[in-house]
């Protein structure tokens, strides 16, 4: 039993009210036009029905034969038991609103009743349990491995994520605080499972943490299981949270990376034929990138001129010897992911090898072409690229307001981590913001499903080195746009 269904049974208990039991005698109903009452069979059996759920404790198989009475027999002489009964099965699930409806719906049209002081008491009980839950601090299971090599990344991510609870507990004083609660997933699937039943059995809202995506899987699968709200800041295999209602992956896929490519090359730009220039590399991150690609230019009415795929990196610098110059003719932009531990070189390589085709044919990037020192070289080809990491500069001794909030982060990292924050950092700051704020934002006895849908409804967030939107999906779609132009860097949108 989860802690939210705990207290409301003690409070239920301390009200004199028992979950699951019923009076020996069912209200009279007491309606205000007497004349109209009447015994309707049909009403008193799925009164019965209902009333054989809520002995076996099924409470909301109890609360919709009580609302099937409510709605279809109003004139019935149990309409008053199924409006009670309905408003007791309410708050049991933690439905407060509901409830209190019920109870002055009942009040209000059965003043007379003998159940009237229940109703009254039950009423007093709502607004306890209101008041508890609105005190209650939101809790994060935070999920991580401290093994030997995972620590020290864990630690940076882990300190992104504190300093955020930090800032939203201090500005936020009106507000639930938030609380961390920490649990090592060890080295296995297994341990992962088990550390995720733990967190869930301790009353968690949401669950947030792991580093790599055979961690996230293992979480995934058990959350999903459980039905409690997951948010993997740092996976990006599509495995994570496909067909999942409760997971949520802050880290764009590789796929919806394409995706958002192809919209960029078809929607943004106006373009009709482009082309895909990209290596086989053993993790077939390029592969899944391409396939969206091509997908979505597809879907959008575009074409795909030129598909070449290259056996390994040393293709890259040697373009001409697998597509002739003349293909260029035929498109107006190339994505050329790369995927490499030195995209510098690679890149270097990828821009001469470009020039001895002779066509400045645009290219179309990912994140390994961020920021660049071959920034001319790059403009010649008006190179375009998406990045979902864009960490701001911040000059410590600048005052400017627009900067205050990233000056804050970076001075309080500092003093924290002895070191300048890294994309780990950055990466537990925002996740964790955004958390916090839809969390914060939702009703205070939203259930995980409520909170789930929050987290995939809610408004882009702009954090101060990420952009988190899901719109509608269980995959952050939210980004930055780059463009190398006249020997400049500029942010797109």
């Amino acid at each position: 039993m989860g802690m939210r269904a705990r207290i409301l049974l003690l409070l239920l208990a301390a009200a004199g009210i028992q979950a699951g039991t019923m009076p020996g005698s069912l209200p009279l109903a007491q309606a205000q036009d007497l004349s109209t009452v009447r015994d309707i069979p049909a009403a008193d059996s799925v009164l019965a029905l209902g009333l054989a759920a809520w002995d076996e404790g099924e409470a909301r198989a109890a609360q919709r034969h009580f609302e099937h009475v409510r709605a279809e027999w109003p004139q019935s002489t149990v309409h008053s038991a199924a409006t009670l009964m309905a408003a007791r099965a309410a708050y049991e699930m933690g439905q407060f609103d509901r409830a209190r409806g019920l109870v002055n719906a009942f009040s209000s049209r059965y003043p007379g009743s003998s159940y009237a002081t229940e109703a009254d008491v039950l009423l007093a009980t709502i607004e306890r349990a209101e008041q508890f839950l609105r005190e209650r601090p939101i809790r994060i299971g935070v999920l991580l491995p401290m093994t030997d090599n995972a620590v020290v990344a864990s630690q940076e991510l882990f300190n992104g994520l504190h300093l955020a609870v930090r800032h939203i507990n201090a500005n936020t004083p009106d507000s639930r605080p938030v609380e961390l609660v920490f649990r090592d997933i060890g080295a296995t699937p297994d341990s992962a499972r088990l550390a995720t039943r733990e967190l869930a059995s301790a009353g968690v809202d949401v669950l947030w943490g792991t580093l790599f995506s055979e961690e996230a899987l293992a979480v995934a699968g058990e959350a999903e299981r459980i039905g409690i709200p997951f948010l993997a800041p740092m996976a990006t295999d599509p495995e994570v949270s496909r067909g999942r209602q409760f997971v949520f992956q802050a880290n764009p896929t590789m796929a919806v990376r394409g995706e958002l490519l192809a919209r960029l090359a078809i929607n943004g730009l106006r373009m009709d034929s482009v082309g895909v220039v990209a290596e086989f590399e053993p993790d077939d991150l390029s592969e899944q990138m391409v396939d969206a690609f091509v997908t979505e230019v597809s879907r959008l009415g575009g074409r795909i001129n030129l598909l070449t795929f290259l056996p390994d990196e040393r293709g890259w610098f040697e373009l001409s010897d697998h597509f002739p110059a003349d293909t260029l003719r035929h498109v107006e932009a190339l994505l050329m992911p790369v995927f490499t531990d030195n995209p510098e070189r690679t890149i270097g390589g990828i821009l001469s090898s470009l020039d001895m085709l002779g066509r400045d044919t645009r290219i179309l990037g990912n994140a390994a072409w961020h920021d660049l020192p071959m920034t001319s070289h790059a403009g010649k080809y008006t190179t375009t690229y998406i990045n979902d990491f864009s960490p701001p500069q911040v000059d410590l001794t600048d005052h400017d307001a627009p900067q205050a909030h990233a000056r804050s982060f970076v001075k309080s990292f500092r003093a924290l981590a002895r070191h300048e924050p890294g994309r780990l950092a950055w990466a537990g700051y925002d996740t964790g913001m955004f958390l916090m704020e839809v969390v914060q934002a939702a009703p205070f006895d939203a259930d995980a499903r409520m909170l789930a849908r929050a987290i995939r409804e809610a408004p882009r967030f702009d954090g101060l080195a990420h952009r988190i939107g899901f719109e509608g999906t269980s995959v952050n779609r939210a980004v930055y746009y780059y463009r190398y132009s006249f020997g400049q860097l500029t942010l797109l949108r």
